[in-house]
């Protein structure tokens, strides 16, 4: 089914409705689903993302205010790696 086509979070009772929309085609959310597990798709479910407490709002306000005058322009973000430019060598 094209309409699902690399639209994973895309609704069965969406693509109903798109159904409807595009081509006057009336047709259920659960024959739309039917169709897709057919088609060789699968239902996925996203995962729940945990909503901001009021501590983590509170370091990040403390973390803008520590760094609010940094010139961001010379900072490099990486992942997991430690990179120290114009260090002395460790021997």
């Amino acid at each position: 089914m094209t309409i699902f086509k690399g639209k994973t979070g895309r609704s069965t009772r969406r693509v109903a409705a798109l159904l409807q929309e595009r081509y006057g085609i009336a047709v259920g959310h659960s024959s739309v689903a039917v169709a897709a597990r057919l088609a060789g798709l699968k239902a996925q479910k996203r995962p729940r993302k945990p909503l901001l407490t009021d501590a983590h709002k509170q370091r990040r306000l403390r973390f803008v205010h520590k760094f609010r005058l940094q010139n961001w322009r010379r900072v490099l973000f990486s992942d997991e790696k430690t990179f120290e430019l114009f260090a002395h060598p460790r021997n």
